[in-house]
């Protein structure tokens, strides 16, 4: 059972202690911290107004809050709570205390409610928890009792949002939790809804890798959303698929194959649609089996968002030529998306498509497209992008020369290809799984199969 929070100050977040950290009782009945007490400003003489239900209550003004009696029986509680599991940190540490703003002309109000503090503040990490190996990379290492483990380090926000110490109508200089809390209320509320699903998920889903939670590089500024690193992605720890599969992998194919399919019907069964993929979200554990790093996921759909960006930018409509040359690029990356999907960030950023519009919905046929994309990957090898690169480029420059080509032409000729890669990689006892591939890529995500179907096809080649 998870030993209860430890108390803390309702205005600076900090854990009381009895020496850094006084609690002290109000008349009301309600507790504060006693460096807290001293910046409250008052606005009329012998009187303060409670932090947490906003009565003016009286306040001996000249002896200041250390004639305020301490919360005696808060601080024994305390003490029985560490007593009981002395190894469990302080996770409320405040790194700055409080201190007077400049202007005084207002009184500091609750910078959120207490069902969103609540709902947060467990997934907040402490402060010295992260130590950043890589930055560029986001790899970190999380201390987790007396051992590290490897994690992941995304960035929340694009491009990573300075945490101010300051907030305008505050007269404190927030702590590291508040900053984190402070963040996390400012964001949309569609992002923050979507980390807060994410997060959930993690702690759930038995094939995607573990989320450890946020964390506020002080150095920086910036949050994090922390998750579990495990070995390395599937083509890393496995190099004889670098070049496709061989008759002796077919097993082993399979078996990773079926595992890659479970994590996102997962994902599905929560209600959540990635959108977009790529091998490096696939990692391998200890035992060789499959997880999905949803942070990685995060990494790939940043870089399928800043491929637009860099292409379009300033655009309002795009050619066939430039449609095909950005997916050329994206598949550069080695990263797949739909073409519902793409063709929703397309819309999201106001740009318009000479071809015509998608009038397909975003939805778990999506995930059927990419995911089959990332297993053509594994079965076929690295000519697998070179070869639909070359593709893209050689469609679009036929059919402009003599007819209008339309999107659903451009995912038929990417159809035709993976067609003849897969015969000429495959033999015939693999014609099932083929089929099914092929029919993966439909532009009608109606034509497409079922996660489900995929995953049985997999598990026929095995049983």
């Amino acid at each position: 059972m998870e030993s209860p929070e430890l108390p803390e100050c309702p205005v600076c977040l900090s854990t009381y202690d009895g020496e850094c950290t006084i609690p002290r009782v109000l008349p009301c009945g309600h507790t504060t911290c006693e460096s807290c007490l001293k910046n409250i400003p008052q606005k009329y003489p012998l009187t303060i107004r409670c932090p947490a239900c906003t009565q003016l209550v009286k306040y001996p003004s000249q002896q200041g809050p250390s004639s305020l009696p301490k919360n005696i029986d808060l601080l024994r509680l305390i003490q029985q709570l560490q007593d009981h599991n002395p190894e469990k940190p302080n996770n409320k540490i405040q790194i700055d205390k409080p201190v007077l703003a400049q202007d005084f002309d207002f009184f500091v109000s609750p910078l959120w409610s207490d069902e969103f503090y609540t709902s947060w503040k467990n997934w907040v990490l402490d402060s010295d928890d992260v130590f950043v190996e890589d930055k560029e990379r986001g790899y970190g290492l999380l201390k987790e009792g007396n051992k590290k483990v490897k994690v992941k380090l995304f960035k929340v926000g694009n491009d990573g949002v300075l945490l101010s110490g300051k907030v305008k109508g505050c007269v404190f200089k927030l702590s590291y939790v508040a900053k984190v809390m402070n963040f996390l209320n400012g964001m949309k509320e569609e992002e923050r809804d979507e980390l807060g699903f994410i997060l959930k998920i993690c702690a759930k889903q038995g094939r995607i890798c573990k989320g450890c939670g946020l964390w506020c590089d002080l150095e920086d500024g910036v949050l994090y959303f922390v998750c579990e690193r495990l070995n390395g992605n599937v083509l890393d720890m496995l190099g004889e698929f670098e070049n496709g599969l061989r008759k002796d992998g077919l097993s082993s194919f399979a078996m990773i194959g079926m595992e890659m399919y479970e994590a996102v019907i997962g994902l599905h069964l929560e209600g959540l649609i990635v959108g977009s993929l790529g091998v490096s979200c696939f990692e391998l554990d200890d035992f060789g089996h499959v997880s999905l790093s949803l942070s990685e996921v995060l990494v790939v759909r940043r870089a399928v968002h800043e491929g637009v960006m860099e292409l379009c930018s300033g655009e309002k409509s795009l050619s066939v030529q430039k449609l095909g040359r950005l997916v050329g690029e994206i598949l550069k990356k080695e990263v797949f998306v739909s073409p519902e999907v793409l063709f929703g960030i397309l819309k999201r950023e106001g740009i318009e498509v000479e071809c015509g519009s998608i009038r397909y919905p975003i939805g778990l046929g999506s995930d059927v497209w990419t995911l089959a994309c990332t297993v053509l990957r594994m079965l076929i090898g690295k000519e697998f992008f070179e070869e639909l690169v070359d593709s893209v480029d050689s469609i679009i420059s036929k059919r402009s020369e003599d007819s209008i080509l339309d999107c659903s032409g451009l995912c038929t000729g990417l159809m035709e290809k993976v067609s003849s890669l897969l015969e000429s990689k495959t033999g015939e006892e693999l014609k099932s799984m083929h089929q099914m591939l092929c029919r993966s890529l439909s532009f009608d995500p109606g034509n497409r199969p079922h996660a489900i179907d995929m995953w049985k096809c997999l598990r026929g080649l095995i049983y």
